[in-house]
């Protein structure tokens, strides 16, 4: 939260958590080859280790928060970790995948076009 919170105050948005947008936990224990599982969890959306959270699964919990967003009308800002965020390009454009993940900047920034009822695209705001 701290990130933001200087973006929130210039640009007068009350800053609210939601736990819904928290980053996705793709296993209980620490692994090596944790990023082939990562692969493979865009390759296959029901994929997931023990105890931890499909891409299906993380990507509806991220997605109940962006629809409830655009159908406020409200101007906001949503802030999450990198794989919920490719999930979520990837409900708006399904080519985006493991590659588009791992070429996400720290941090990034993406606009989502369109509402609730049909989102339209997005467009990425942010260049190093």
């Amino acid at each position: 939260m701290a990130s933001v919170a200087p973006f929130c105050a210039r640009a007068a948005l009350p800053l609210e958590t939601d736990v819904r947008l928290v980053e996705r936990v793709l296993s209980l224990q620490s692994r090596p080859d944790w990023r082939e599982h990562l692969r493979r969890s865009f390759d296959d959306p029901d994929y997931h280790l023990p105890g931890g959270e499909s891409a299906r699964t993380a990507q509806a919990r991220g997605l109940a928060v962006l629809h409830e967003a655009w159908a406020s009308g409200a101007r906001c800002a949503l802030v999450t970790h990198g794989n919920l965020l490719a999930l979520l390009l990837r409900s708006i454009e399904p080519t985006v995948g493991y590659d588009a993940w791992a070429g996400l900047s720290n941090p990034d920034v993406f606009i989502m076009h369109g509402d609730a009822a049909e989102p339209a695209g997005f467009s990425r705001r942010w260049s190093l």
